[in-house]
């Protein structure tokens, strides 16, 4: 995973938005206009843990 992330990283970004959705995912129009989309896990993470992950 931190080669998905160091690969995001290395070109120019003005904006980095995180989102955290439901137990069933983001809706398509969401899914569809993001630039890259990364799942923390393949399980459902409580919000809590969620957001632990990314502060990692």
């Amino acid at each position: 995973m931190s080669i998905v992330w160091l690969s995001l990283f290395s070109g120019s970004f003005t904006d980095i938005v995180l989102y955290k959705g439901v137990a069933y995912g983001h809706g398509r129009q969401l899914r569809k206009r993001a630039n890259v989309a990364i799942r923390l896990s393949s399980m459902v993470l409580n919000h809590h843990i969620a957001l632990v992950v990314l502060m990692e």
